[in-house]
C-alpha cells in the first residue's frame, strides 16, 4: 500500500481527536448539589488581581468570576437580555424606574439567601465611594436609589430614563456576592 505523508497525518489526527473525545472525562450532575469541596481552576492567564465581584476589572478575572457568581441578567447570542437571577423586569415611570423580580430558592455559596436585600446591598456597595468600586462610574451617573419592594422584588430608581441599565447588570456590575 502506498501511503503518502498527508494520509498518515490525516489518519493520526483522526485517531488523536477520537482518542481525545473518548478520553474526555464525563461530567455527572447530582440531583441535589453537594456542598463543600474544592474548586480547582486552571488557566494560562495570570493577571488576576481579585475575585471580589465589586472590584474586579481584569479580563483574566472574567471567566473565573462567571464560574463563581451569577448576574441578574445575561445576554443571549442574539444580544437579547435573558433572565438569570432576575426572572423579569418592568420599566416604569417613563423609563426611570426598573422593578426587578428575583429568582426564588437561590442561595449564595455560604447559604445566605439571595433576595432583594442582597441585590440592594450589592448595588449600594458598588455605589458607595468609600468602597472604591471601579463599577461605580457605570452606575452612579444614572442610579438615584435602590428600593426593596418585597423580599423577592427590588426597584432601581434612576435619575433619568436609561435603557442601558439591564445590559450593565448583565456584566460585572450585576454579579452578586455577599460579604456582610
Amino acid at each position: 500500500m502506498n501511503l503518502k505523508r498527508r494520509h498518515l497525518l490525516a489518519g493520526a489526527s483522526t485517531l488523536a481527536f477520537g482518542g481525545f473525545l473518548n478520553g474526555f472525562p464525563k461530567i455527572a450532575f447530582a440531583e441535589t448539589p453537594v456542598k463543600g469541596g474544592t474548586m480547582v481552576v486552571g488557566q494560562h492567564q495570570n493577571n488576576i488581581k481579585t475575585l471580589d465581584a465589586s472590584l474586579g476589572v481584569q479580563p483574566d478575572e472574567r471567566p473565573v468570576m462567571y464560574a463563581i457568581y451569577n448576574s441578574l441578567v445575561s445576554i443571549a447570542s442574539d444580544f437579547s437580555l435573558q433572565p438569570e437571577l432576575a426572572t423579569e423586569w418592568v420599566v416604569e415611570n417613563e423609563g426611570a424606574r426598573y422593578v426587578i423580580t428575583l429568582r426564588s430558592g437561590v442561595t449564595f455559596h455560604d447559604d445566605t439567601p439571595f433576595d432583594a436585600e442582597a441585590v440592594k446591598y450589592n448595588l449600594e456597595t458598588r455605589l458607595d465611594p468609600a468602597n472604591n468600586s471601579p463599577h461605580r462610574s457605570q452606575l452612579s451617573a444614572a442610579i438615584d436609589s435602590i428600593e426593596v419592594v418585597d423580599p423577592m422584588t427590588v426597584a432601581v430608581n434612576l435619575k433619568f430614563p436609561w435603557p442601558g441599565l439591564m445590559a450593565i447588570l448583565s456584566d460585572r456590575a450585576g454579579l452578586g456576592h455577599v460579604d456582610k
